[in-house]
């Protein structure tokens, strides 16, 4: 098909070019005269369906190739890019479609080891990944594949990341899979700024697909209406109810989920020169769908004023490095003139030495050490608050200051990468993980329902 459509003489990367969307992507880039390269993991399923789009859909061979790539691996990313930028030149287009479906668990039971998982599957589970994995899979991916696809991007060249509107909505049992998300959405947010002032302007969107109609969507809401334990449908329902759009259907207009081919064509759009000024954007393929956008609270100050009577009650206070340790010491303190029992937790020795340097003989504040990455650590955590009473609530801290991971999102040390998605991401789950199940554990000790908390570095780190 000799086709010069809006991308006539661009060439793309799709991650996931075969998968259930990125079939329809590639087709559609194919069609508009791309030259497109598929990556994937699995070369069998690459070739396949490369040989059917050469064969059935009469594409040029030359026009799409397929390349084995696993995003969630830095260094056979970038071998990958490498071998992509010597055999095909510049990349005028990439697309980040590549991405896993994570645990489908409420919060208490989410893999967080290979044991744990190897139990669910047990239990006839068809999960296939750990929390760590899944953020690999999913924000690790995307993440990975910018930076190795960025020394050869085109001047003007067009980034498009393929998040979903469920990290903005309720996805009961889904944490796994909207959590790394709803982190992508702000890395494409600061990812555009800075490769927008780079020295070759390269732009970067973010398309939110919403519930796609497939087979697939309605098995996913089934099975969320029955953890809910509420009625079949009532999930799909809450969705249709918030779309502002009704399409064409065999019998008339009705509220109904958007197809592949919608999001295929919002990639098509900005892949093109017509988006020339979009960068930065989101782009919302749900029919409409009323969704509010992410937000961002500050605390300013806290009035000096004890407010609050949390006389007996006992708070644990999670924080994180040697680099939390202020911060820590301060909500503790704050707690405490609050009339609080604090129980407060670093990660590792060092911070835990410091902040018993710090705290001198201060009383209402306990230390211990917490580290939520290793759950064989938390028996220890266990035995403290099975003596201290009910756990009141809970503050969660980041995991480090964020100072050590540097100034550039392009530039970032894999290490530092691979230690934010693990420990400060997974960390910050693993803990909501652990609390859940201390809870469940407690719950005729509760004398009312627990808060959380979970504090951020800030928009700036």
């Amino acid at each position: 098909m000799q086709r010069q459509g809006r991308l006539a003489g661009k060439t793309a990367l799709i991650t996931g070019g075969a998968g259930n969307i990125g079939e329809v992507i590639t087709r559609r880039y194919l069609e508009e005269g791309a030259t497109v390269i598929i990556t994937g993991r699995n070369a069998t399923k690459l070739e396949a369906y490369r040989q059917k789009l050469i064969g059935e859909g009469g594409f040029e061979a030359e026009r799409v190739q397929a390349v084995v790539l696993d995003g969630a691996r830095m260094d056979a990313t970038r071998a990958a890019l490498q071998e992509i930028a010597a055999r095909f030149g510049p990349l005028d287009i990439l697309v980040n479609n590549a991405g896993s479906a994570g645990a489908k668990q409420p919060l208490a039971k989410i893999p967080l080891d290979e044991s744990e998982l190897h139990a669910l599957r047990e239990a006839e589970s068809t999960d296939t990944e750990t929390l760590r994995a899944g953020f690999g899979n999913l924000l690790g991916l995307s993440w990975n594949t910018v930076r190795a696809a960025y020394p050869y991007l085109a001047p003007g060249a067009s980034v498009i990341n393929v998040s979903t509107i469920f990290s903005r909505t309720d996805y009961y049992g889904r944490i796994p899979y909207v959590v790394p998300k709803a982190a992508l959405n702000t890395l494409s947010l600061h990812l555009a700024r800075e490769l927008g002032q780079s020295d070759r302007g390269i732009r970067l969107n973010t398309v939110y697909p919403g519930p796609i109609d497939s087979e697939r969507i309605r098995t996913v809401f089934k099975a969320m209406d029955g953890m809910k334990g509420q009625a079949e449908g009532t999930t799909a329902e809450g969705f249709f109810g918030i779309m502002r759009l009704k399409r064409p259907t065999e019998t008339g207009f009705a509220a109904g989920f958007p197809k592949k081919e919608d999001v295929a064509g919002t990639v098509v759009f900005l892949g093109s020169d017509e988006a020339a000024a979009y960068s930065g954007h989101v782009f919302e393929v749900t029919n409409g769908m009323a969704v509010e956008t992410e937000s961002m609270s500050s605390f300013v100050s806290r009035p000096g004023l004890r407010i609050v009577d949390a006389e007996g009650k006992l708070v644990l206070i999670a924080a994180g490095d040697k680099s939390t340790v202020e911060d820590g010491l301060a909500f503790a303190r704050t707690q405490t003139r609050c009339g609080a029992d604090v129980l407060l937790t670093f990660r590792d020795e060092e911070a835990h030495q410091e902040a018993e340097a710090g705290l001198k003989a201060e009383k209402g504040i306990r230390l211990a050490q917490f580290d939520p990455t290793r759950p064989n650590t938390w028996a220890a955590l266990d035995e403290i608050l099975a003596g201290a009473g009910p756990l009141a609530a809970a503050l969660v801290l980041p995991a480090t200051d964020g100072q050590s991971c540097g100034h550039s999102l392009l530039e970032a040390d894999d290490a530092v990468v691979k230690r934010f998605m693990e420990e400060e991401l997974g960390g910050a789950v693993a803990t909501a993980v652990y609390l859940a199940r201390h809870w469940q554990a407690a719950d005729e000790r509760l004398n009312e329902n627990p808060k959380v908390i979970f504090v951020t570095g800030g928009s700036n780190r």
